[in-house]
């Protein structure tokens, strides 16, 4: 039997309220690694109240399972809960769940085909640029290897929708008009590549792994195209995330969460809400700090001493 499963989230509408940390950066951070899980039955969405946690505490039953035919309601500290069967209540509050989640907002947007991830990115783009910071494993694919070249190295152009439009489209993407004021990537991530010719990070994860060759002719390519761009930093510190995860946070109000799964699908989660939005430029603007990443010019200086290596 096919199981969807419907989440409201409250966010919290003044978390600076809140007696410790961010509540609504607690929210995220249990409930960001099930929506870019595989569980492609999840569907979270959000809203706004005006309580805070203490607030919850003081009510008689703030949360509730709402299954087809039983109604479990729990307490606050969920130690207690009341499993409910009565037809006519658990028709009532599919109802009243209807009618809550036609005035919420998904916090997920999946993709069901390449075609759909190219076209939500480009909307993104198109909508709320610039992009002030992004975090990678790995750069885009578009700084290292030409469209003409990744269209050669795909193993078949059939798997990204029968046609070969689509890599035009995505490699449309890097002439958007706009400037990332620091592109974050990591030393793992330069290392794997360096080691195995393996890209990572939107399109490249689909590649197969570069020749030696190859390998050093796309790093001299990406090492020139960010050569005067002073944006390029190389994080020092080790950061404990995936290599299909990137985090792209726009200047005005968003930011955007991209997990790329197979067969060219991509899920994001896109999140335009102010006081996470503050917490993220925070944490961007720790990052750039000289303790948590170097310089563009040392960036660079490490990449021209990698290409050395090769």
């Amino acid at each position: 039997k096919h199981l969807r499963l419907h989440h409201l989230l409250y966010f919290s509408a003044n978390p600076s309220l809140g007696a410790d940390s961010n509540p609504n950066l607690e929210i995220l951070r249990f409930v960001l690694p099930i929506a870019l899980s595989d569980f492609n039955f999840y569907e979270p969405r959000f809203t706004y109240i005006n309580l805070g946690k203490n607030d919850m505490e003081a009510m008689l039953w703030p949360y509730y399972i709402i299954c087809e035919d039983l109604l479990l309601v729990l307490s606050a500290s969920l130690d207690h809960a009341m499993l409910l069967a009565e037809p006519s209540s658990i028709k009532l509050c599919h109802t009243e769940m209807e009618r809550l989640l036609s005035l919420s907002r998904p916090l997920l947007h999946r993709s069901s085909s390449a075609w759909e991830s190219i076209a939500y990115y480009q909307e993104m783009h198109k909508k709320d640029i610039p992009v002030h910071s992004v975090l990678e494993f790995q750069p885009c694919v578009s700084s290292f290897v030409p469209s003409s070249q990744y269209a050669k190295l795909l193993p078949s152009i059939t798997q990204a929708g029968g046609n070969p439009a689509l890599i035009r489209e995505f490699f449309q993407l890097s002439s958007v008009p706009f400037k990332c004021q620091n592109e974050f990537f990591s030393k793992e991530g330069l290392d794997e590549f360096c080691r195995s010719g393996k890209l990572f990070g939107q399109y490249g994860t689909y590649l197969p792994p570069l020749s030696l060759e190859k390998r050093k002719e796309a790093l001299i390519q990406f090492t020139n195209a960010y050569r005067s761009q002073n944006s390029l930093q190389l994080l020092k510190k080790k950061l404990s995330f995936p290599a299909d995860l990137n985090i792209e946070f726009f200047r005005h109000s968003s930011i955007l969460f991209m997990y790329l799964k197979p067969d060219f699908q991509i899920h994001f989660v896109s999140l335009s809400e102010s006081s996470l939005h503050e917490a993220f430029q925070d944490f961007f603007s720790s990052l750039a700090e000289p303790y948590n990443s170097h310089s563009s010019a040392e960036t660079i200086q490490i990449l021209e001493n990698a290409i050395r290596k090769l």
